[in-house]
């Protein structure tokens, strides 16, 4: 019998990088190519740990995940493949 991928940890890595020729338009929020200037971005790399070795990875902002900690311990001891 396969044994069953079991959430053992969630751990958050948070990362910037920086875009050349890159501003905002009028708006603010738009990104649209601007000569010279440089655009730094923050994002967030979830990675879930499994008992069997198998990480899972997904990259997203950290604004999409600040309700992790409020679910976090819900889902160590779960099945990984159980959406």
């Amino acid at each position: 019998m396969t044994e069953k991928p079991i959430i053992t940890a969630l751990e958050l890595t948070e990362f910037e990088y920086t875009l050349q020729d890159i501003g905002t338009d009028y708006n603010g929020f738009n990104l649209v190519y601007e000569p010279g200037s440089t655009f730094t971005l923050k994002s967030v790399v979830l990675q879930i740990h499994t008992n069997i070795g198998i990480t899972g990875e997904h990259v997203t902002t950290s604004a999409q995940l600040s309700t992790l900690p409020m679910f976090a311990h819900y889902l160590i001891g779960k099945n990984a493949l159980e959406r």
